[in-house]
C-alpha cells in the first residue's frame, strides 16, 4: 500500500501542538476576492503531521464535515492518510482502503471538480458536475462533496475530498480556494517525495556498504555467504530467503544456503518452473539451466522486472495463490505463511552462477465496505476498523516495490561478483598448491606445512619430524630419449607410488623436475624414517609398464630429521639436500641419512658464495635486456633488466643458482642496488644516442623490498644518473607483496610518488587475496610463464590467463605475459586481450649492444593501459 512517511524530515521530534488548530475566518464570511490564510507546513514537521494540520485547517475554514486526502500506492489501491471529521455527523474514514477504479468519485484531469448533491435533487434535471457516486455517499450520510486530484510531478498522487453532511452547497470561490490549497500540497508532497528518494537512496547505499563488507571479511565463503543472506533478509524486511549456488567445475555438488522460512521442498531452484522462468524453455538437465543465455525481452516470461541492460532480470510473484504459472508447486508453500516471492539470478554476461530468492508473509487486513450490495467495492482497512455496514478479516500478499526490487538487484550483483572473486581465487590458490602435472603439493605449500610443523613440535617433544628429498635416477635419460609426453606420464605414476606409500597425514611434493620432497610428522625414531626410505624406493623400483613396455627407475633418498638436524625449514632442507647429494655419491638407488660429516655439498655451496662475492669487487655481473611488445601496436613498450653473471672459474652461473645464494647471504642488496644503477645509466646511455625513450623494468628481491634504505637508494639513483622516473618500472613478485600487506602498501605509495611505476611479478603463483590486490598501487599484472607455457593443451592455463586479463582490465593495469615462445601462445594472448609480451618468441635477452641495436631497428611507442 502507501509507503506514507516512513522517515520524518528533520531529527527533531515532531508533533502537532497539543493547542486547538490556528483559528480562521469562514469562507462564508469572507467577502468574494480574498487571500485565504497559508496551511501550516513548517518544515521540520514529518509529512504525515503537515497533512493532518492541513486538513484541519482546510475543514475549518470551509466549515465542512469532513476532508480526506485519499493517496495512490504502486499497487493502485487508495487509502486515506489523513482525516479531519466531525464525528458528529459524519464517520471516519481514516485508513480505509479502495481500489482506483472504485473510487466513489471517477478520475478527471486536473482541475475538474466532482459534487454530489443532497437526496431531494437526485432526480432533478438540468446541468450538473461530472457525478460520483451519490447512492454510496448518501449512504455515509455525505450530502455535498468536492474531490479534487493532486498531481506531483504531473502524475496523479490521489484526491483531496471535502464532505459537508449538511445540505449547504460550496460556491465557485471556495473551488477556487480548494484548487489552490491542492497545488499548495501537491508542491509539499514533490518535495517530501525526493527527500524521501534521497534518504532511501542513503540508506539502500549503507545496505549494500554492510553487504559488501560481510562478502569481504576473512571468514570462510560459506560463513559470508550466510550472514550476508540474513543481513538482506533483514534489509528487504522478508521472512525467508535461500540462496543457491551451482556448481563450478571443481565442486561436487550445488550449494544451498537457507534462513527464515522454507517451502517443503529441497531444491525449490531445480524444478522446472525455475528453469523456464529463466531460460524460457525447460532444460534436460541441470548444468545447462543456467548457461550463458541473455535473453531477447521477446523470451522473457512471467512478471520479469525490466532491467536497463537488459541481462539480469528478476522476476517478481506478488502472490503465489493467485499466479497460475507456479500452480504446480503450491503445494510445497501450502503449509507456510510464505506468499509472495522474489527471484533475483546471479548473472552477468557469461552467465548465471545462482539464484537469491526472497519470501515475504501474507498479512492479515481488515475489509470493510458501505452497502451490503457492493463489497467487491471497497478494499482491505490497515488499522482501526471504521463504521461501515459489514466487515470481516482476509489476508493479503505484502506486494514488491520497484524500489525494493532495484536493490535486491543490486545486492544479486553483489553477491554474483563475489562468487566469481572467490572462484577465481580458489582456482588461484589450487594451482599455486599443486602441481599441475601431478596433484602434488607445491614448493610453496610444502614449506609452509614444514613451518607450522616445526612449530608444533616444540608442543610434543619425544616426537620427530623427518624431511626427504627424493631424486629419481635416470630420468632425464628417458625423457630425452622417449619424449616429453613419456616422462611426463612417468612422473604421474611416480607421484601415485609415493602417496600410496605414506599415511593420510603425510605430506609429498613435487620440488621441481624430477624432485620431490616428503614430510613425516610424529614419528619416533630415525629407525621409522628409515624403513619408510626402504618402503619408497622399493615401490619406485617396480617397473613402469608403458605402450607394451616395462620402463625402469630408480630413486636416490636423503633425510634430515628434526630437532636432530635443524629446527627450522632451510637448515632441515638444505641438510637433506646434502643427504641426497651423498646418496647419489654412493651409487644411487639408496637413502642416506644426513650426518655432520656430509660436507660436500656444503662446501661447493661456499665455493659458489666466495665466487659471489668476488663477482661484485671483479665487477662479472652484467645485465641483458629482453624487450617487451605491445601486442596492440607491435612496438616496444618496454625493456625487463636481466642479471646475468660470467664467472672465469664456474662459467655462466645460472640465476637460479646464484640468486637464492645471493638473498641467503645478503649479498642480493648490494647486486640488486648495482643492477638498478646499471638500468639506469644505460636508459642515460640510449638517450645520449638519440634513441626514443623507453621503459625498463627492474626485479626487487624480498630483502631489497624490506630494506629501510630502499627509497634512499632510488632517489640518489634517479638522481645521479638522471633517469625520469616515469620510465623505471620497479618489479616485486606476488609472494613478496602478501608478506606485510600494509608495509606493502607503504612502500609501494612511496615509490609511485617518485613516479615510479610498479608491477606485480609472477601474479597467480602466490596467495593475494584479489581484496587485498586492489589495495596496492599497480601499473601492471605479469602473467607467470607457468600459464603461459602450457596454455594451448591446458583449458585451465588458458582460463586463468583470460581471468587474469580481465582482472587488469577492470582494475585499469596492464597485463604482461613472460615465456612466450610459440605463435599460437601469441594468438591467444592478442585474442584475449593482453596488452603486452615478451619471451624467446619476440627476443631473447640482448647484451646492451644488441638491445641498442634493437631499439635503432624496431619502433618504439607501446603504450601500457596506464598510459592510455
Amino acid at each position: 500500500m502507501v509507503d506514507l512517511d516512513p522517515k520524518p524530515i528533520s531529527s527533531a521530534t515532531a508533533r502537532i501542538s497539543e493547542e486547538s488548530s490556528p483559528e480562521v475566518p469562514a469562507a462564508s464570511a469572507l467577502p468574494n476576492r480574498v487571500s485565504y490564510p497559508s496551511l501550516p507546513m513548517p518544515p521540520e514537521l514529518a509529512l504525515s503531521l503537515i497533512l493532518e494540520n492541513a486538513v484541519s485547517t482546510i475543514r475549518m475554514f470551509l466549515e465542512a464535515d469532513r476532508v480526506t486526502l485519499h493517496a495512490t500506492g504502486e499497487d493502485k489501491r487508495s487509502q486515506v492518510i489523513a482525516e479531519s471529521v466531525d464525528k458528529t455527523y459524519l464517520p471516519s474514514l481514516l485508513g480505509l482502503c479502495l481500489s482506483v477504479e472504485n473510487w466513489p468519485w471517477q478520475r478527471a484531469p486536473a482541475g475538474i471538480r466532482f459534487a454530489v448533491r443532497g437526496p431531494e435533487d437526485l432526480s432533478a434535471e438540468g446541468p450538473a458536475l461530472d457525478p460520483c457516486d451519490p447512492e454510496g455517499l448518501s449512504t455515509m450520510a455525505v450530502r455535498y462533496s468536492v474531490a479534487l486530484p493532486i498531481l506531483v510531478d504531473e502524475r496523479s498522487w490521489g484526491l483531496m475530498v471535502v464532505d459537508r453532511s449538511q445540505p449547504r452547497p460550496y460556491e465557485e470561490r471556495e473551488v477556487q480556494l480548494l484548487q489552490g490549497w491542492a497545488k499548495h500540497l501537491a508542491m509539499t508532497i514533490a518535495q517530501n517525495q525526493r527527500l524521501q528518494s534521497a534518504l532511501e537512496q542513503e540508506e539502500h547505499h549503507a545496505i549494500i556498504e554492510r553487504i559488501s563488507s560481510i562478502l569481504n571479511t576473512g571468514q570462510t565463503f560459506s560463513q559470508r555467504k550466510q550472514a550476508a543472506m540474513e543481513e538482506i533478509v533483514r534489509a528487504l524486511n522478508c521472512n525467508g530467503a535461500r540462496l543457491y549456488i551451482l556448481p563450478d567445475r571443481s565442486a561436487r555438488s550445488a550449494e544451498l544456503f537457507v534462513t527464515g522460512d522454507q517451502p517443503n521442498i529441497p531444491y525449490l531452484e531445480e524444478t522446472p518452473f525455475w528453469q523456464s522462468l529463466l531460460l524460457g524453455t525447460s532444460l534436460p538437465t541441470k548444468a545447462r539451466q543456467w548457461e550463458v543465455r541473455p535473453l531477447p525481452q521477446a523470451e522473457v516470461r512471467g512478471s520479469l522486472a525490466e532491467r536497463e541492460d537488459a541481462q539480469n532480470p528478476v522476476c517478481a510473484i506478488p502472490d503465489l495463490y493467485s499466479d497460475s504459472r507456479i500452480s504446480a508447486l503450491k503445494g510445497a508453500f501450502q503449509t507456510t505463511p510464505i506468499r509472495s516471492i522474489l527471484i533475483v539470478p546471479l548473472c552477468y554476461y557469461q552467465g548465471c552462477v545462482g539464484c537469491l530468492t526472497l519470501f515475504r508473509h501474507s498479512t492479515t487486513m481488515q475489509v470493510s465496505w458501505t452497502k451490503p450490495s457492493a463489497p467487491e467495492r471497497l478494499a482491505p482497512i490497515e488499522g482501526e476498523s471504521v463504521p461501515t455496514s459489514e466487515q470481516k478479516s482476509q489476508s493479503r500478499a505484502r506486494e514488491w516495490r520497484s524500489s525494493e526490487i532495484n536493490l535486491a538487484r543490486l545486492l544479486g550483483a553483489h553477491l554474483y561478483m563475489s562468487v566469481m572473486e572467490w572462484r577465481l581465487q580458489r582456482t588461484i590458490d589450487h594451482h599455486s598448491n599443486h602441481d599441475r602435472l601431478t596433484g602434488l603439493a607445491t614448493r610453496m605449500l610444502f614449506c609452509d606445512r614444514l613451518s607450522i610443523a616445526l612449530r608444533n613440535l616444540h608442543s610434543n617433544p619425544k616426537s620427530l619430524i623427518a624431511v626427504f628429498f627424493l631424486d629419481l635416477d635416470s630420468f632425464k635419460m628417458i625423457n630425452d630419449t622417449l619424449g616429453h609426453d613419456v616422462g611426463d606420464r612417468l612422473l604421474q605414476y611416480a607421484a601415485n607410488r609415493l602417496v600410496s606409500c605414506l599415511r593420510s597425514g603425510d605430506l609429498v611434493a613435487r620440488w621441481g623436475g624430477d624432485e620431490f620432497t616428503i614430510l613425516l610428522q610424529d614419528i619416533q625414531s630415525a629407525e621409522k624414517a628409515s624403513a619408510t626410505a626402504l618402503k619408497l624406493l622399493a615401490a619406485l623400483s617396480v617397473p613402469f609398464p608403458f605402450n607394451g613396455q616395462n620402463l625402469y627407475i630408480k630413486a636416490s633418498l636423503g633425510i634430515a630429521l628434526a630437532p636432530f638436524h635443524g629446527e627450522d625449514a632451510d637448515t632441515l632442507l638444505r641438510h637433506a639436500d646434502a643427504a641426497l647429494y651423498r646418496a647419489k655419491q654412493k651409487g644411487r638407488n639408496t637413502y642416506q641419512l644426513y650426518h655432520p660429516a656430509i660436507g660436500i655439498h656444503v662446501k661447493q655451496r661456499l665455493q659458489l658464495e666466495h665466487n659471489l662475492y668476488l663477482a661484485l669487487e671483479r665487477q662479472e655481473f652484467e645485465l641483458y635486456y629482453q624487450p617487451q611488445i605491445s601486442l596492440s601496436t607491435g612496438k616496444i613498450s618496454g625493456m625487463e633488466a636481466l642479471l646475468r653473471w660470467s664467472s672465469p672459474e664456474l662459467g655462466q652461473v645460472s640465476p637460479n643458482q646464484f640468486i637464492p645464494l645471493a638473498e641467503e647471504t645478503g649479498l642480493i642488496s648490494l647486486i640488486g642496488e648495482w643492477a638498478l644503477q646499471a638500468a639506469c645509466m644505460q636508459s642515460k646511455a640510449w638517450k645520449t644516442l638519440n634513441l626514443p625513450p623507453v621503459q625498463i623494468a627492474v626485479n626487487l628481491s624480498a630483502r631489497q623490498f624490506q630494506d629501510k634504505r630502499l627509497l634512499g637508494i632510488v632517489t640518489r639513483i634517479l638522481e645521479e644518473t638522471g633517469m625520469i622516473p616515469h620510465y623505471l618500472e620497479l618489479e616485486i613478485t606476488e609472494s613478496i607483496a602478501m608478506q606485510d600487506v600494509e608495509f606493502t602498501n607503504s612502500v609501494l605509495r612511496s615509490l609511485r610518488q617518485l613516479g615510479i611505476k610498479i608491477a606485480l611479478d609472477d601474479f597467480g603463483t602466490g596467495h593475494s587475496s584479489l581484496g587485498t590486490l586492489k589495495l596496492f598501487p599497480l601499473d601492471s599484472l605479469k602473467i607467470d610463464r607457468s600459464f603461459v607455457r602450457d596454455l594451448t593443451e591446458d583449458s585451465r592455463d588458458a582460463a586463468i590467463i583470460n581471468a587474469i586479463v580481465a582482472l587488469g582490465r577492470g582494475l585499469g593495469l596492464s597485463a604482461i605475459a613472460e615465456g612466450v615462445e610459440t605463435e599460437a601462445q601469441l594468438e591467444f594472448l592478442r585474442e584475449v586481450g593482453c596488452d603486452i609480451a615478451q619471451g624467446y618468441l619476440l627476443s631473447y635477452p640482448l647484451a646492451a649492444d644488441a638491445a641498442t641495436q634493437f631499439l635503432r631497428e624496431y619502433p618504439v611507442g607501446g603504450l601500457s593501459r596506464t598510459d592510455k
